[in-house]
């Protein structure tokens, strides 16, 4: 580009000090050349006529020039906003490709961690933990404590059945705190693995099902009294937030069930 630039003002001055020298001859035509003075005069002549032209010729150069590198320019900043952008691009797509790699690998850890929480808190109701009323040792499990509230139950030891459909029943009773301690450990460690299977899961139907093995330790420990109903609001609030959360992050797509069941 400079040098095909360079030729261009070469040409052009060789044609205006070309023309300048024929437009002199034209008009002096038949007139010998003289002495020093003379050929003073025709460097000024030509001088006087070409400097301004070639000027001229050299600030209009100058602004082709000028406009031809802003152009240059112009597009090399596009082409590197376009460069940029690719790059983000690239960039965010390798992201998610690791993020969706980590959620794949992690979630069916997830999954499994959360299931046996489950199976943990169920084999916690059928633990049997010793107290005492009224100064008898007797041996009861939560299981047993909900079958007494439901009426279901068909065991032999009618001093706890008594003990625990009374209206002043509460597991803060001494020894009664311990069975409720000892199976509301394993219940809150479900309500973490279910909150951690919400946040990394993809769908609605996942999400339904792991929510309902939980719905029913809920009932379970509702029905037995450990938790109010308040309480158990403040769980539900806790599992209903989470979804909104995951339902709201735009990647990965939370995909929405398309059947009633």
């Amino acid at each position: 580009m400079k040098g095909s630039k360079l030729w261009l003002f070469a040409l052009f001055g060789g044609l205006i000090i070309s023309g300048v020298i024929i437009a002199y001859t034209i008009a002096f035509w038949g007139n010998k050349p003289g002495g020093p003075a003379e050929w003073g005069m025709f460097g000024d002549f030509v001088g006087g006529l070409a400097n301004p032209l070639l000027g001229f010729l050299t600030i209009f150069l100058l602004i082709v020039s000028l406009y031809y590198q802003s152009q240059e320019l112009a597009a090399t900043r596009q082409e590197l906003e376009q460069s940029k952008e690719a790059l983000q691009q690239a960039n965010q797509l390798h992201e998610n490709s690791i993020t969706l790699q980590t959620r794949n690998n992690l979630r069916p850890q997830l999954l499994e961690h959360y299931h046996d929480r489950i199976q943990t808190f169920e084999s916690a109701t059928k633990v049997s933990v010793g107290l005492f009323i009224n100064g008898m040792s007797i041996s009861v499990s939560l299981l047993e404590v909900i079958e007494m509230r439901r009426n279901d139950y068909d065991g032999s030891d009618s001093i706890a059945a008594e003990f625990v459909n009374a209206p002043d029943f509460s597991w803060k009773s001494r020894g009664w705190e311990n069975i409720a301690s000892y199976v509301g450990r394993f219940f809150f460690e479900a309500l973490d693995g279910l909150l951690s299977v919400i946040e990394h899961s993809d769908s609605e139907l996942m999400t339904e099902v792991a929510y309902d093995k939980f719905d029913d330790m809920m009932n379970l420990m509702q029905v037995a009294g450990v938790y109010s109903e308040s309480e158990i609001n403040f769980f539900q609030n806790a599992i209903n937030k989470a979804i909104a959360d995951r339902e709201a992050r735009p990647f990965p797509a939370y995909h929405k069930k398309t059947k009633t069941f």
